[in-house]
């Protein structure tokens, strides 16, 4: 219904690993009938769950043990009813306990919070790294914030190319404007 506004990435996450050396993932959950489901303000995917991106990280991280990869976790919990608050923020802070206790020693899960203002609900051993967000949220433009793939368009090469001094660069559609040279 609105994949356009909340879709951020197009490439699977193996191909952002794999083919565009991505080491920082960000993981939206919000909780469905207790499983926990990747979302993204109204928007909920539901061909693969939380479990499974965790799954493909954990194996990702192990089979290249000499790399250190981030996982951003946040509670998805725009236009949701305060109501289903306090289920959704005891599911959160048991899921992201799980997140943490089975990860391999390369796999770091940051972040914690629920979105809607940023409150901190878990706190992760592990410092989200410094990061410089190059992608539509961070516009102050209302139009590419509905079209993240414009913002990509107009600001990814630059982005790709000008790099940063943190320790991490955050894009929307990683692939658009990437040259490897």
């Amino acid at each position: 219904m609105f994949n356009w506004t909340a879709k951020c990435q197009s490439v699977t996450i193996y191909e952002q690993a794999e083919k565009y050396n991505v080491k920082m993932f960000d993981m939206r959950v919000r909780f469905k009938d207790g499983i926990p489901i990747l979302a993204h303000g109204l928007v909920e995917y539901d061909l693969i769950d939380a479990w499974c991106m965790d799954d493909f990280l954990a194996e990702y991280a192990e089979t290249h043990p000499k790399d250190e990869f981030y996982c951003r976790v946040m509670l998805e919990n725009t236009f949701m009813s305060k109501d289903r608050y306090p289920k959704q923020i005891k599911a959160f802070k048991d899921f992201c306990k799980v997140l943490e206790t089975n990860a391999p020693k390369n796999l770091h899960y940051v972040g914690g919070w629920r979105k809607d203002d940023f409150t901190n609900v878990y706190q992760f051993k592990t410092q989200q790294p410094d990061m410089h967000g190059s992608h539509a949220s961070c516009s102050k433009h209302k139009i590419v914030q509905l079209w993240p793939w414009i913002y990509a368009k107009l600001h990814n090469k630059e982005s790709h190319k000008r790099g940063t001094d943190k320790t991490v660069l955050m894009l929307d559609f990683i692939q658009i404007g990437y040259d490897k040279h």
